[in-house]
């Protein structure tokens, strides 16, 4: 992830890191993003003989300044992730229920009161996307 300008604005910067987690944990990459051109893909279209250009864009996303305080905190909340296993089939899967706050709070917890609920409202922005990645892996 690369830090990017000083504003707070949307929460879009910190539901994107969120989901690239979610999908980058189960070693996958997210759907709702295009297609990188790698040099695989650029080899595979020669072998049909069409000529493509691989992507240089860096695949990092772009996380605000402002942000990075909150996607560290909630990278270090990684293991107070709570699942419950269910059986399918003749296997099983986690079912994500969400992040243990009760464990998680010495990440967030602050001195000052208005920086720990800024950074808990933003932990709990990126569960929420991660939360909905995790489902759309397990579809």
């Amino acid at each position: 992830m690369a830090v990017a300008g000083a504003r707070r604005g949307t929460k879009g910067k910190l539901r994107a890191a969120a989901r690239e987690w979610a999908f980058a944990r189960a070693g996958r990459s997210d759907p709702q993003l295009p297609t990188k051109i790698d040099s695989d893909l650029v080899a595979q279209w020669a072998q049909l003989g069409v000529t493509v250009e691989a992507d240089d864009d860096d695949e990092a996303i772009a996380v605000w300044r402002i942000n990075w305080q909150s996607v560290m905190a909630f990278l270090r909340c990684e293991t107070q992730w709570r699942a419950v296993p269910v059986a399918v089939g003749d296997g099983s899967r986690l079912i994500w229920i969400g992040i243990d706050y009760a464990s998680a709070k010495p990440v967030y917890a602050r001195r000052n009161r208005g920086e720990e609920r800024r950074l808990f409202d933003d932990i709990c922005v990126m569960e929420h996307a991660a939360l909905e990645a995790m489902g759309e892996i397990d579809q």
